[in-house]
């Protein structure tokens, strides 16, 4: 009997472990500091790999100051210094990470407006953003085999703070029903896309294969 019991209680304790298995990597690997412990391991392990685009990357940020108010941007670029490392080490290529930094920079300066209580000009800054995302959302859907990924990773790392958060703005912007065209490349990235004739054919594979 007493044998019966103990293999019950060592196989209630492996579901309860394997549900806490599962619980962390469904749920826990999609916040702030689980996304940024991967970054920063991927910076440490390729540590001779510094330089992003033609610009050196930035050291990783002291938390605590890096924590107040808009954040640590050491070489002033517009980009929190953790989120510039994160865009460098887990965007796919060249494309991903001009679109991801187009969209954080735009994030970035509505959240300054917003805590230094500036007054922005609200239609140009929601064009901005407008833009910044459809550009995001089309590289990323070429990038991710047909699925979101910049903007709703970005959206979790940029208010990752309360300060932060209030004065987040973020809305289902309608612009990007899965269609990619050049046209749209050009009007929408601030930045000469690489291949977009390429990732147009691609995206239409992809859009299609959901049909």
């Amino acid at each position: 009997m007493k044998k019966i019991q103990k293999n019950i209680g060592v196989f209630l304790l492996s579901i309860i472990l394997i549900g806490a298995i599962f619980y962390y990597l469904k749920f826990l690997e999609k916040d702030y500091d689980s996304l940024m412990k991967r970054a920063y391991k991927r910076k440490e392990e390729f540590i001779t790999l510094s330089v992003f685009d033609g610009f050196h990357e930035v050291s990783i940020p002291d938390a605590e100051k890096n924590s107040i108010g808009l954040g640590v941007d050491s070489d002033s670029n517009g980009i929190r210094d953790d989120i510039d490392i994160w865009i460098n080490r887990m965007s796919n290529n060249f494309n991903e990470r001009m679109a991801m930094r187009q969209y954080a920079k735009v994030q970035f300066g509505l959240m300054r407006d917003c805590l230094e209580n500036k007054n922005s000009n609200q239609v140009s800054a929601n064009d901005a953003l407008k833009k910044s995302q459809i550009c995001l959302e089309m590289i990323s859907y070429y990038e991710r085999n047909g699925k979101s990924f910049g903007v709703p990773m970005l959206n979790l790392l940029l208010p990752n703070t309360d300060f932060r958060k209030s004065c987040y703005q973020f809305k289902n912007i309608s612009g990007f029903n899965k269609v990619v065209t050049v046209d749209l490349l050009k009007s929408n990235c601030q930045f000469e896309v690489q291949n977009s004739q390429g990732i147009v054919e691609v995206s239409e594979i992809y859009k299609n294969s959901i049909h």
